[in-house]
């Protein structure tokens, strides 16, 4: 998934661990999982979170938005 979300997200892998560290990066994370939904059953399935969660979360972070509800 890493090369998908670096063409979608505009981050180069070298520049990943710094990007991580910027407002927003976690939230564009989930977002990047919310918006495939073979990606966000996969994610649940191997971290044992219900999808619902990954939406909540979202929506608690800072620049976290709700146009991804679940």
């Amino acid at each position: 998934l890493l090369p998908r979300f670096l063409a979608i997200t505009g981050i180069e892998a070298h520049s990943i661990r710094q990007a991580a560290g910027e407002p927003g990066f976690l939230a564009g994370v989930l977002q990047f999982i919310l918006a495939h939904e073979p990606t966000l059953m996969r994610f649940a399935a191997e971290t044992g979170t219900p999808p619902a969660s990954v939406g909540k979360a979202l929506r608690a972070l800072p620049l976290g938005d709700h146009e991804h509800s679940i």
